[in-house]
């Protein structure tokens, strides 16, 4: 599955946002599809309480798989 994901223009550095991936079956596909674009570091921003949300606990092995680094810097935006 390709990514919905919107690239940034920085000097020297490939740069892409995109939204939240869905919940429940949504990992695998979204994740390889991720690969595929180039992407090979993800930075997740969303909330530790969303992190638990069904689906998301693999995220980090899935990406850790497919030889891609991956962080979580949680943010609250209340």
């Amino acid at each position: 599955m390709r990514p919905d994901s919107c690239w940034i223009g920085v000097p020297s550095l490939r740069l892409a946002i995109m939204a939240r991936p869905r919940g429940d079956d949504w990992p695998d596909g979204e994740i390889e599809g991720w690969r595929a674009e180039g992407i090979n570091v993800i930075v997740s921003l969303i909330e530790a309480e969303a992190a638990e949300e069904p689906g998301r606990p693999r995220e980090v092995s899935l990406c850790h798989g497919l030889d891609m680094e991956f962080a979580a810097l949680p943010v609250r935006l209340r």
